[in-house]
């Protein structure tokens, strides 16, 4: 009795630190990362309506996207659609280009909405 006691003790131990640590991790700042993949805006759309498993290769790296703003969404968090199938959610409120401007988005991927067809960046950055 004793050993399955200590046992669930370390297990919930476990999970505790482990849930500390998860929570006080500093955010992920894409600034000084390199992009791992450089697409078109409308490339990276077609590849992930074609293929499901390109999803999981591009999971957690940085993209680098090119296209041309289609519209703008202002807000405290602004986001930039480019050809119409690339929505990028800004970091923060920078300068937002106007449409019909052709822009690099550098930013991770947040999904791919089959239904709009339409590709996802979160924490995206306008590179120069």
């Amino acid at each position: 009795m004793k050993k399955i006691a200590t046992v669930i003790a370390l297990f919930f131990l476990t999970a505790l630190f482990f849930g500390l640590y998860q929570y006080s991790r500093a955010p992920v700042n894409l600034k000084n990362q390199k992009a791992e993949v450089i697409l078109s805006a409308i490339e990276l759309k077609e590849q992930l309506a074609a293929d499901t498993s390109v999803r999981n290769n591009l999971s957690g790296k940085v993209l680098l996207v090119e296209g041309l703003v289609s519209s703008v969404e202002e807000g405290e968090h602004p986001a930039i659609i480019l050809d119409a199938t690339v929505r990028g959610e800004l970091e923060k409120s920078t300068a937002v280009p106007k449409s019909g401007e052709k822009v690099r988005l550098k930013g991770m991927l947040g999904g791919y909405d089959e239904i709009f067809e339409e590709v996802v960046l979160i924490k995206c950055q306008i590179e120069e």
